[in-house]
């Protein structure tokens, strides 16, 4: 892992520099875990969702690697969780009562730190043998 750029280098600009950032990380993802996803508004300087979470998300799907998002962290991974929970099967056609229960238990924000990071280990081993 490396740091976003945050000046733009060579002919693209910087929104395309952090896109073809966000391919090169997925280019060796197998899987990927979404959590938070929030950024300052610079015109309020409120908390928002993360576009760039987004476009990751979206990036992932396309390459093939199998997104995990922790709504229970809040923000973009929570919006994340909530639209692939509601359709988890166009993510996981295949997924068994147990994974769907799992992914399900993402979401819920009474899980304590320790509760996600062993869901999430159980995911993460159901899908390395897929």
């Amino acid at each position: 892992m490396r740091p976003f750029p945050q000046a733009a280098t060579g002919t693209g600009t910087l929104s395309e520099q952090w896109t073809n950032y966000r391919k090169a990380m997925l280019d060796y993802a197998g899987i990927a875990v979404f959590l938070f996803g929030n950024k300052r508004d610079p015109a309020s300087g409120g908390i928002i969702p993360s576009n760039g979470m987004r476009e990751e998300f979206d990036l992932c799907v396309e390459r093939g690697a199998y997104p995990l998002p922790v709504g229970a962290t809040g923000f973009m991974a929570g919006q994340l969780w909530e639209a692939m929970n509601r359709d988890l099967t166009k993510f996981y056609p295949a997924a068994s009562p147990e994974f769907t229960a799992d992914f399900g238990s993402l979401g819920d924000t009474t899980k304590t730190g320790d509760e996600l990071l062993a869901i999430l280990q159980r995911l993460v081993q159901h899908l390395q043998k897929a």
